[in-house]
């Protein structure tokens, strides 16, 4: 991972978000791979979302992104 961006979007009652997450993959080898980018979010113990992203072809430099919602999260801010 040569570099990632997450961002968390709520609806409009405050209630549910979006995560969005754009991670870069960054291929250090002399020919290009195939791979998976696996993610998982926990909520302590227990997981709150898991998947993958198959056939990430590598050359140099990759984006990839993937989004998700999350049902009532915990809402904090940096007063709080």
């Amino acid at each position: 991972i040569n570099d990632f961006t997450v961002r968390t979007d709520f609806d409009e009652a405050y209630c549910d978000a979006t995560l969005s997450c754009e991670v870069v993959l960054e291929n250090l080898a002399a020919s290009p791979v195939v791979t998976t980018l696996e993610y998982t979010l926990f909520d302590g113990e227990r997981v709150v979302h898991s998947s993958a992203i198959d056939h990430l072809a590598i050359e140099k430099l990759t984006s990839a992104r993937f989004d998700f919602t999350v049902e009532q999260p915990q809402q904090w801010s940096a007063e709080s």
